[in-house]
């Protein structure tokens, strides 16, 4: 047991509905005051609280939820899953139209970039294109201390769908995750693409 368990990082979840940041599986982990504060400024952080009845249904920040649980869910407090990483800090962020201001606005304080968004305007507009210059930034820092921009590669392979087709899972600042089901292989909804670095 290495004991490696996100101390002293950051993951930034960036999502179109937001995270439920007082969710009991996450509510320890995430950074309340970077992910509230902003709401007021940029409108893009999220401060979205739980259904009445904690229902999870796929709407709203469910799926930004689910995410922020995969990458930093507590854990070890007897309640229920634990993330990859259940010891690391959350700040949730809304994608929407403001993207390219979350991939910037903490830069120097975000260690990784979660998307598990997708744009579905084929390769490049001018969104796109403020897009790869924050994640172009973000990894060229100066201060000894740049970021990581993780994206899934996308749902619509049974569609034809390819990861390549898409301006910020193909740009060379990102590292693209395709999605793989318990037995190892690749889900059948995953998208293909030469610019997958990772099944996971």
């Amino acid at each position: 047991d290495l004991q490696i368990k996100g101390n002293g990082v950051t993951i930034g979840i960036v999502e179109p509905g937001g995270v439920y940041v007082d969710h009991e599986e996450l509510l320890e982990n995430v950074n309340h005051e970077k992910s509230s504060k902003l709401n007021k400024i940029k409108k893009l952080i999220t401060v979205q609280k739980l259904p009445p009845d904690k229902s999870q249904k796929y709407h709203g920040a469910s799926h930004g939820t689910a995410t922020a649980g995969i990458a930093a869910g507590r854990g070890e407090n007897g309640i229920g899953i634990s993330g990859v990483a259940p010891h690391a800090t959350i700040i949730a962020y809304r994608s929407s139209s403001t993207a390219e201001d979350a991939l910037t606005i903490h830069q120097a304080d975000v260690d990784i970039y979660s998307n598990s968004w997708e744009e579905s305007t084929f390769l490049y507009r001018p969104g796109l294109v403020r897009i790869d210059a924050a994640m172009r930034t973000g990894t060229e820092r100066k201060n000894g201390k740049n970021n990581i921009f993780v994206w899934a590669a996308g749902n619509e392979r049974k569609n034809g769908g390819n990861a390549n087709y898409f301006a910020h899972t193909n740009s060379r600042y990102a590292i693209t995750v395709a999605a793989s089901n318990s037995a190892g292989r690749y889900e059948s909804y995953s998208n293909p693409g030469a610019n997958v670095l990772i099944n996971a």
